[in-house]
């Protein structure tokens, strides 16, 4: 069995990352999010909730990423640290994360996107600055 589908107690987890740089206008920072429900913050600034739910309504642990129903979470570029100091982002997960940080650490990553305009399969229209 996993260490996922037990049942944990509520965790607080940190994870500390520097800025990279780049271009806002073309990219952005998100986070990578796979498992889990609670809330985020970044740099002492709200994030918002999260919640790892699926398009087919399974379980998270028995389906792939591709099919939730939000993963990726927007970091702001003006939330964001440019003076040296590592950003500090906190995560309050309701499910905890069983196995410590070796769990915690293989569902979240910070990713440098690119920003461009995509085709929206479902009527052909183009969706201007999509993050993908």
């Amino acid at each position: 069995m996993s260490s996922m589908s037990i049942k944990n107690n509520p965790t607080w987890s940190v994870a500390e990352f520097e800025t990279p740089i780049f271009d806002p206008t073309v990219e952005s920072l998100v986070v990578d999010l796979t498992y889990g429900r609670g809330h985020l913050w970044l740099n002492d600034h709200d994030l918002g909730r999260f919640w790892n739910i699926t398009q087919e309504g399974k379980e998270v642990s028995s389906v792939s990423p591709d099919t939730y129903s939000q993963r990726y979470y927007n970091l702001p570029h003006d939330w964001l640290r440019h003076d040296g100091r590592q950003n500090v982002l906190k995560l309050f997960n309701t499910f905890g994360f069983g196995g410590g940080d070796d769990v915690f650490l293989s569902c979240i990553r910070i990713l440098l996107t690119e920003m461009k305009e995509v085709t929206n399969d479902m009527d052909g229209d183009i969706v201007p600055h999509a993050c993908v």
